[in-house]
């Protein structure tokens, strides 16, 4: 029925000052509505869940690894690095590694729209 939220689409849940996502994850009113902008890009509820936690750690990236976001957001790591790629190719947010003082790398940070402020 119109104007009903579907189940999947009640994981994220408007409170006063901040969305409380699955198992508990809650972000900024700030972060929020940088994810609620970004809803008329036809992005899946999951993706928005993933840009949604990546906009809650702020302006220091989400420095989590994939598989961490997956498992605190509860769903496949597939489905982490299908929607971080196609986030990153439609420019929502840029990923800038992390390498260690010997230069191995150790992952990604991830950030929303342009990067670093």
């Amino acid at each position: 029925m119109p104007g009903e939220l579907s189940r999947r689409s009640a994981m994220v849940l408007r409170i006063p000052s901040i969305i409380t996502m699955k198992e508990g994850i809650t972000v900024s009113q700030t972060a929020a509505e940088q994810v609620e902008r970004k809803r008329g890009v036809g992005l899946t509820d999951s993706q928005l869940r993933i840009l949604g936690y990546i906009a809650s750690c702020g302006a220091q990236g989400c420095s989590d690894t994939k598989n961490a976001i997956a498992e605190k957001l509860g769903v496949c790591p597939k489905t982490v690095d299908r929607a971080v790629r196609r986030m990153r190719d439609d420019g929502l947010i840029v990923s800038t590694a992390r390498f260690d003082e010997n230069g191995s790398q150790l992952g990604n940070v991830y950030f929303i729209g342009a990067g670093p402020r």
